[in-house]
């Protein structure tokens, strides 16, 4: 037997074991956590980065689903925040309740042109319908007696042992004093949380990595990582206020965005940002935050005043004196974001530079018209001294940074035009235009232009477009979603951008295309089909036989086909086999395939999520992606190279209402020679990886 063949016995003998119906609940149970993982990697498919921290996602998607939104006491705003729909559906399911009334049920949005059942189905885990309003008062003791308490406790390690936790004599530490990390390889995190609904809320997080002391050396104030806020919502004419650490996102993204956003989708309704404004922070970037407070107050109807201050400490990269650069010129030359300190060398970057930021948000809303107004004023207590090149010369670099931006959002009928311009405070400009098209019930279109000039420069911004940086590109986005039938639907995008200036391995104006097609066939609400064809032309230096570069086109051909099917009431099945090809002067291939398996068990408390699968990939430029379950508040995004496989499992066990436990077991195996390096800290003398998670949750 197959390797696959295996693995396809393994888990359909174990979903039967546990399906037995003298075992289970036969009632349906709807996989709300599957329906929430799908939508995440939906969002977060252009990605394909697994440093991305997807932790305020996951937060936003996993309270609406346990705090559905009651469609008939709600606001555009909280709407947006689900990210699951268009300002054209959310301005015309106001205007429906405007003229009609409450809703009565949840499918009566069907009656609306631009809902379709799929759209339905796909909000249905986060939403309500009902006629009372059911808002919480703002009392001490309605406080005291309706909040809700949360303890999460997490620990994990990789059980081999790596080079950087292996013992070291005296004299290789003397003489390589970053040859191990200091600290142990477990890595700790600590969560507590209260909510009284959405209105108030508050939460105090502190996180060690792997690798880092605690409660010794230099962490002797135990966690590495500190992070807590305080938030209340519609209290008098403040909309909302944050005291703490939090994130802000205004217009598309363009002027000033802290938060994690999501470029090209399938789903070509993601093409346009919904910014939300200030949002708690949730997640355990060390660097990637505000800290201080911020508010949003009501001036009148449909006009709304956002301010915010902060200051904190970010990692960074200071020289020591030398005969160019003297400590007297106090510099940084650029920023740490990794957030790890393990050894005397990420030490010394901690904390190494002070940021503060200070700006505001003036929106009018009107309807269906808004208008924003944003300024952000941002300040270092170093200068930051890049190390220049002939691409990045255009680059931030300097102590202080103003940007300034317009940004708007018209909704007429089935149409939605949207957009920004910026400019930052040494004269670059950057703008961006959209608009969102329903041709028909079954048919969208999304077209995105952007222009973002190359000496446009923004420490925070997060603008739609091929490239990571809101700079140096000009580009045009064409999508379409077509939904002919009720269980058939195609997706496609085309991409077109062009880069005037060089980019870091790219010596010259260059180009790139991006195509994508994708047909969805749902035969019913739990059984998904999806076939997936995605082709890329970049162009990059390429060495030729004489090594010298030459500015060249790499061709990237991706094919995937997911099956996502119930085996009965409570097990669901997905598989995925996904191939890539990749033409940078010679062809390296990807190949991986996984099978997943989700059982639930409602009456015993107990719930088994398992993965088996495997890759083949012959060329760096060939990885591929595949976002993984995990456990609250974590996430994995993993890259696969080289040939072997991968499996893990989550137990998850409802001990009491109260008390919750998860245990995550992973393991990766390579074939082959595995390199083994001294200097790799992170190296593993053996072909593999096993990873082990633990978490408690605690309510109260």
């Amino acid at each position: 037997m197959g390797p696959l063949f295996r693995a396809q016995f393994f888990f359909f003998a174990l979903a039967w074991f546990f399906a037995n119906p003298a075992l289970a609940q036969r009632d349906t149970v709807i996989d709300n956590q599957f329906q929430l993982e799908q939508n995440i990697e939906n969002i977060s498919e252009n990605a394909s980065n697994p440093n991305l921290d997807y932790t305020n996602l996951l937060e936003s998607l996993t309270y609406y689903r346990d705090n559905p939104i009651n469609l008939n006491r709600t606001s555009p705003e909280v709407l947006r925040d689900l990210n699951l729909l268009s300002d054209v559906q959310i301005a015309n399911l106001m205007d429906h309740m405007r003229r009609n009334g409450p809703l009565l049920v949840i499918y009566e949005l069907q009656s609306l042109e631009e809902f379709e059942l799929e759209d339905v189905r796909k909000i249905l885990p986060y939403v309500r319908v009902e006629d009372r309003f059911q808002d919480l008062n703002m009392s001490w003791a309605e406080l005291w007696k309706y909040g809700r308490h949360t303890l999460d406790v997490r620990t994990q390690r990789v059980l081999e042992e790596q080079v950087g936790y292996s013992p070291a004599s005296d004299s290789l530490l003397q003489a390589k004093p970053n040859a191990r990390y200091l600290g142990d390889p477990y890595k700790h995190f600590a969560r507590y949380r209260f909510n009284y609904g959405n209105r108030v809320t508050a939460s105090f997080t502190g996180e060690k990595d792997s690798g880092e002391e605690f409660f010794r050396g230099s962490q002797k104030q135990g966690f590495d990582f500190y992070s807590g806020y305080m938030g209340v919502k519609r209290w008098g004419r403040f909309q909302n206020l944050v005291v703490g650490d939090y994130h802000v996102q205004f217009g598309q993204g363009l002027t000033y965005w802290t938060d994690l956003a999501f470029g090209k989708s399938n789903d070509v309704l993601l093409f346009k940002r919904s910014a939300r404004g200030i949002r708690a922070y949730n997640s355990l970037n060390e660097n990637q935050y505000m800290r201080g407070a911020a508010a949003t107050y009501r001036l009148w109807k449909g006009v709304e005043l956002t301010g915010f201050f902060s200051a904190k400490w970010r990692d960074a990269n200071v020289p020591l004196q030398d005969s160019t650069l003297s400590l007297s010129q106090d510099v940084f030359t650029a920023f740490q974001i990794s957030g790890l300190h393990r050894t005397p060398a990420e030490l010394q970057d901690r904390s190494s530079v002070r940021e503060t930021v200070f700006g505001g948000n003036l929106s009018f809303k009107r309807r269906n018209l808004q208008v924003g107004l944003t300024y952000a004023n941002l300040r270092y207590n170093r200068d930051f001294r890049r190390n220049l090149s002939l691409y990045n010369q255009y680059d931030f670099s300097a102590s202080a940074l103003q940007n300034m931006g317009i940004d708007y959002s018209y909704v007429w009928r089935n149409f939605n035009l949207y957009g920004e311009v910026a400019r930052s405070s040494n004269g670059g400009i950057a703008y961006i235009n959209g608009l969102i098209v329903y041709l028909d019930p079954k048919l969208v279109l999304s077209v995105v232009h952007r222009n973002y000039g190359r000496d446009y420069q923004s420490v925070y911004s997060r603008g739609f477009g091929e490239t990571v940086g809101t700079q140096n590109e000009q580009g045009l986005t064409v999508g379409l979603n077509f939904r002919p039938l009720p269980v058939l639907s195609f997706s496609t995008y085309l991409d077109r951008a062009r880069f005037d200036w060089l980019r870091f391995r790219v010596d010259g104006p260059s180009e790139s295309t991006d195509w994508l097609a994708m047909m969805d066939f749902a035969p019913n609400k739990k059984t998904v089909f999806t076939l997936r064809y995605r082709t890329r032309l970049r162009q990059r230096n390429l060495t030729t036989e004489d090594a010298l570069p030459v500015l060249g086109t790499i061709r990237q051909h991706n094919i995937r086909l997911n099956m996502v099917y119930p085996l009965n009431e409570w097990i669901r099945m997905k598989n995925r086999v996904e191939l890539n090809y990749v033409n940078n002067n010679s062809w390296q291939r990807g190949f991986l395939f996984y099978h997943d398996v989700v059982i639930k068990l409602p009456k015993r408390g107990l719930s088994l999520t398992a993965r088996y699968a495997l890759f083949d990939v012959n060329g760096y430029d060939a990885r591929v992606y595949a976002l993984e379950t995990d456990l609250p508040y974590a996430y994995s995004f993993p890259s696969f190279q080289g040939k072997g496989s991968r499996v893990y499992a989550i137990i998850n066990y409802d001990v009491s209402r109260n008390l919750e436990f998860w245990l995550r077991i992973g393991q990766t195996f390579r074939q082959g020679v595995v390199p083994f390096s001294e200097s790799d800290l992170e190296a593993i003398n053996g072909p593999t990886r096993t990873d082990l998670k633990v978490q408690m949750r605690y309510k109260f």
